[in-house]
């Protein structure tokens, strides 16, 4: 943070800082005021330098909290007083305090030469400084805080607004605001109903699923047109409901299918998608499979493999356990999602039970049936009791499915390859 324009104090919260070590460089700035005596916490810094600042008042006994200091720089400020007599501070040049006028001691001068004359006209300017200071905090905090009511006032206003403008429905007091409404559908040569797509994504029951980013609805327009509507979300949801599969054994094979090939094509493009899960797979009437919510992915870089993200994607009990500290999307990631989403189809559990036990996830469930003392083939639902031919199956499936899920991202299959292994299950 060295050689900058900050201004202002130095912040006591930075003494909050435990694990901060090595090095603090807050030199050649536009710094004031005393420094804080909660940088004496800091017990594993080895170098503090505040030099060429306009800091003032006493060096804080404090300091002796900083166990690890061995380097400090003070020099070119406004500090008074006797200089600390421990540690670093005695063991340090005198250039680490030279233009200061009001310090004194070793290494400086001794405190009884000080200057008396000097040492007051000084105070009168510190005094004069510290004024300045405090008027233009005052005026700063004045005018902020002038800002933030009149944006409140303006946020307010143009809330009572959208809501005047906006036709109550159901008693609901949320109903979006229609901004433009001229969407032509050329191929059906028909205009899509705003006001009725508005309606829809104001039941519940029109939900069709609820993803991390965004709900998708079912829409019928006055003409019997079908839409599927995405109605984006302002802010995550960590309570999502949850339906379980209906259909049998056949029809959930094939929807796994259907799944993988969706991202098989996905990573051949170069496309990592960010929040795979049960949530976002729609299924239409004839339960052929569909990725949704495409558009919330990311480019891979293609000379590593993976993108960046600021924060973990995904949707709980869906996320890969290495995203937590790689922060970085790849496609074995998308392929342990995809594992958690063909165990919930081969056990029709949700992926997050506190039924499992306490830290216990449907994968680590699984997976650890083996050390429970049952097989991980008990773990599969009363429909593979249907037929043999079944229970064959869903054991391929699951064996799949546990390769997906694997904790090692090295050991999960390619989406190309899990393709092939659930087509080869139909096939045999």
């Amino acid at each position: 943070m060295g050689s900058n324009y900050l201004t202002g104090t130095i912040p006591p919260e930075i003494g909050h800082i435990k694990n901060l070590q090595i090095a603090l460089n807050l030199s050649f700035n536009h710094l004031h005021g005393p420094l804080p005596i909660d940088l004496g916490r800091l017990d594993k810094l080895v170098s503090l330098d505040v030099s060429n600042n306009q800091l003032f008042g006493n060096i804080p006994i404090a300091l002796k909290g900083m166990l690890s200091l061995i380097e400090v720089n003070f020099s070119n400020n406004l500090f008074n007083g006797p200089i600390p007599t421990f540690g670093p501070f005695q063991k340090s040049p005198s250039s680490s305090f030279l233009g200061n006028k009001g310090l004194c001691g070793e290494p400086l001068s001794s405190c009884g030469n000080f200057n008396g004359s000097d040492h007051e006209g000084y105070h009168h300017k510190v005094s004069y400084k510290i004024i300045l200071a405090v008027i233009g905090s005052g005026l700063a905090v004045f005018v902020s805080v002038t800002i933030v009511v009149l944006l409140f006032m303006m946020r307010e206003r143009q809330e009572n607004a959208t809501k005047a403008a906006g036709i109550a429905d159901e008693g609901s007091n949320n109903r979006p605001s229609i901004i433009a409404g001229n969407v032509f559908v050329e191929n059906l040569r028909q205009a899509i109903d705003f006001d009725a797509v508005v309606k829809t994504t104001m039941k519940e029951s029109n939900k069709l699923s609820n993803g991390t980013f965004s709900s998708v609805y079912k829409a019928v327009m006055p003409s019997g047109m079908v839409l599927s509507v995405k109605r984006l979300k302002s802010m995550d949801r960590t309570v999502i409901d949850h339906q379980n599969y209906k259909p049998d054994w056949p029809t959930r094979l094939a929807i796994a299918i259907g799944v993988a090939e969706g991202l098989a094509y996905l990573h051949h493009v170069a496309i990592i998608h960010l929040d795979i899960s049960s949530f976002n797979v729609l299924l239409d009437a004839d339960f052929k499979a569909l990725v949704g919510e495409v558009e919330i992915s990311k480019l891979l870089d293609p000379s590593r493999g993976t993108a960046s993200i600021s924060a973990v994607a995904g949707s709980f009990g869906y996320i890969p356990p290495e995203y937590a500290y790689t922060m970085q999307v790849t496609a074995p990631g998308n392929v342990y999602s995809y594992g958690v989403v063909l165990l919930e189809i081969l056990t029709t559990r949700l992926p997050v039970d506190e039924a499992f036990g306490e830290g216990i996830d449907l994968v680590k469930w699984v997976h650890n049936a083996p050390a429970r003392g049952n097989s991980r083939a008990d773990t599969r639902p009363k429909l593979s009791t249907v037929s043999f031919t079944w229970r064959k199956e869903m054991l391929a499936a699951l064996k799949v499915a546990l390769l997906c899920s694997d904790n090692t991202p090295a050991k999960r299959p390619k989406m190309k390859k899990v393709v092939e292994m659930l087509q080869e299950i139909t096939q045999n």
